[in-house]
Formats: structure tokens, C-alpha cells, sequence
């Protein structure tokens, strides 16, 4: 008689695990930056955004964020940069992608920015960053 009641309590236990799975609340999308890079035509190769730059002023500069989704969840994630958003991207969790900004140009001075990661058109992290624009020689 115990031998029956075996299989049905281990049958039991699986549904009840089955229904725990599809019940249990998944970690929603989130992201966080990888590594980021800017461009311009004079340099001609890409250099690392780090949290304080030097770049020259006036100067068409073009900016890359590689952002990965860290959450438990797929998620349509972009970034934000003064405003400008970026394409979307459907990211799968573990999944990254390099985000490229619109060019931007900056007047010589310090500039303050954050870039904004969206993901389901929530913001989900923000990265400030300092540029100061000088006349390089």
C-alpha cells in the first residue's frame, strides 16, 4: 500500500512545483552598461567614455553605449541622451547591444550629461558622466 501512495505523493509535489514556477514573480527587465565609446572624424578611432572626458569643442562627437539586460525578462530597451532617444531593441535577458546616439557637439567648458537606459520605456539606470570640451593640440 505504501508503494502506491509513492508515486501519487511525487505526483502531487510536481504539480504543486509546476504551479510555484508559473506563479512566481520573474525579475523584471533592468539593465546596466557595459562599456561605452566616442568617435570623432580627427581622432579616427573609438576611445572609452570613462566618468570624466576630454574632448574638443565644436566637433561632431558620436557616442556608443553597450547595455546589457540584466532582469529576468525580455525587454524593448533604448537609451536617452540629452533628450534624443536611440533606436529599440528587443533584449532577451543576458542579451547586450551597442546603442549609438546621435552625434553631438559641444562649446568649450565643462558639460554635465547622464545617459538614461530604458527599458519598456522605464528608466531603469542612469550613468552620469562629465566632457570637458578644451582645444586640443
Amino acid at each position: 500500500m505504501a508503494e502506491r501512495k509513492a508515486p501519487l505523493i511525487l505526483g502531487i509535489g510536481a504539480v504543486l512545483g509546476g504551479i510555484f514556477l508559473l506563479f512566481r514573480k520573474k525579475k523584471p527587465p533592468n539593465a546596466v552598461l557595459e562599456i561605452a565609446y566616442a568617435w570623432w572624424e580627427a581622432l579616427g578611432y573609438w576611445i572609452e567614455i570613462v566618468e570624466t572626458n576630454t574632448w574638443p569643442p565644436n566637433t561632431a562627437i558620436i557616442t556608443t553605449w553597450k547595455v546589457k539586460n540584466t532582469g529576468g525578462e525580455s525587454g524593448i530597451f533604448k537609451t536617452r541622451l540629452l533628450g534624443v532617444e536611440s533606436a529599440e531593441v528587443l533584449l532577451n535577458p543576458g542579451e547586450t547591444f551597442f546603442f549609438e546616439q546621435s552625434a553631438i557637439s559641444l562649446s568649450l567648458g565643462t558639460h554635465q550629461f547622464t545617459l538614461q537606459m530604458l527599458a519598456d520605456d522605464e528608466v531603469v539606470a542612469e550613468y552620469p558622466y562629465q566632457v570637458r570640451a578644451i582645444t586640443i593640440m
